[in-house]
């Protein structure tokens, strides 16, 4: 088992360490060692597995405490997604239930929260070494399918990183792509691009394994009812991504205007942003309905009337399926939410309600907008495309039907 990313370990006596650490390294582990304190965060970078002895500050178990929850919660500052492995030479099989509780207890005091990642059963300092610990490792991680799943997504991503890596060096050059770039999208907006470049290029290189795909059949057999809130994060995540306020507008942005709650989608093509063509960006109009809305009959009765949709089930089908009763001109986009606030909340686009803002290279130029969000590809795409279809709509001269029904006569004779 290759663990991604870095295993910290954290320890007042490095000798005390230094065999499994060498074991680790001798594994193909990437692995750094740390005293109990620290002078910069980015040692925290990339952690996916931090080692503790459980006393850290010799003969003060309340400072240990304190110290194992300071690196918790710095870890945490960086990613959710790792374990964490306790060992002492007074850890022993009757006291590992309390030596974790009191790790939870220590970290519940210390930041008014539950304690973040997968702690492990703790070890005696007699018992730790490489094999055991990535015993305990794939155990837990069995027990928690998504775990298994990013593990292996990240073990396929260092792979690929490592192509792509190589293939960026070895082309070299790029100071002609960052110049262009930065005509095209402006200063403030060059590092998500080149980023995107980077990214997109990852994915050409990206392969499954056999692992994944074990994983993914293990998962189909296990899954259980849907969480609606947990689909929506997942949805947001595939669909939406937050920008920085000094970002350029582009197409795809949610707008909402502070003075009258009025949100906006921007529909203008993304080549008029890159090569400066648009002296106006066109927006559609929205409406925002709030997702706790959906159980309240009568603010559900209010959507059905406004869309002329004739039941409740109707309202759930305009905003989460692509075939509902929503006239042509409405297309719904669903689980969005801002970073200041918790719930989500669904858009209804109004094609025929489209406007353009001059003159406008910000949110906040024009209007008092400020930025929700940005729609990601494809989804912004689809939006785009439906919205032509409406536009390009062309209306012919229909057959009165007196005459089918005429025909239909002489054909039944």
């Amino acid at each position: 088992m290759t663990i991604p990313g870095r295993i910290l370990v954290v320890d007042n006596v490095e000798e005390d360490v230094r065999d499994l650490i060498n074991e680790l390294m001798k594994k193909g582990e990437n692995v750094s060692f740390t005293e109990p304190f620290f002078e910069d965060d980015s040692i925290f970078r990339n952690v996916r597995l931090v080692i503790f002895d459980y006393y850290l500050i010799e003969e003060d178990i309340d400072e240990s405490l304190n110290t194992i929850s300071l690196f918790i919660n710095s870890i945490y500052k960086r990613t959710k997604f790792f374990m964490i492995a306790i060992w002492s030479a007074k850890i022993a099989k009757e006291n590992g239930a309390e030596v974790a509780k009191n790790i939870r207890n220590n970290y519940f005091g210390n930041y008014e929260t539950e304690l973040p990642g997968v702690l492990l059963p703790p070890f005696s300092k007699h018992e730790l070494n490489s094999s055991n610990l990535i015993q305990q490792l794939k155990a837990s991680i069995s027990k928690n399918p998504d775990l298994e799943l990013l593990y292996e997504i990240e073990n396929i991503l260092d792979i690929a990183r490592d192509v792509v890596v190589s293939n960026v060096y070895e082309i070299g050059n790029w100071a002609s792509l960052v110049e262009n770039l930065e005509k095209e999208v402006g200063s403030d907006s060059i590092n998500r691009h080149v980023m995107e470049i980077y990214v997109n290029i990852v994915k050409r290189y990206l392969k499954p394994t056999d692992g994944l795909d074990k994983i993914l059949r293990k998962m189909l057999k296990s899954a259980g009812e849907i969480n609606p809130e947990k689909f929506g994060k997942i949805f947001f995540l595939q669909n939406y991504y937050y920008v920085p306020e000094n970002e350029r507008l582009w197409t795809g942005d949610v707008l909402v205007s502070s003075e009258k709650n009025e949100y906006a989608v921007t529909i203008t093509p993304e080549c008029d942003f890159a090569q400066n063509r648009c002296n106006a960006v066109r927006i559609i109009e929205c409406e925002r309905i709030n997702h706790s809305d959906l159980n309240k009959p009568k603010v559900v009765e209010m959507i059905m009337k406004k869309y002329g949709l004739n039941s409740p089930k109707a309202v759930i089908n305009a905003l989460f399926k692509e075939r509902s009763q929503l006239r042509q001109n409405y297309y719904s986009i669903p689980f969005l939410s801002k970073q200041s606030e918790e719930d989500f909340f669904h858009l209804i686009l109004d094609f025929d309600k489209t406007r353009y803002l001059s003159n406008v290279k910000f949110p906040s130029d024009k209007g008092g907008y400020s930025r929700v969000c940005r729609i990601d590809t494809p989804l912004i795409n689809k939006v785009q495309q439906r919205f032509a279809a409406q536009c390009s709509r062309i209306g012919t001269m229909s057959i009165p039907e007196k005459l089918t029904e005429k025909l239909k006569e002489n054909v039944s004779s």
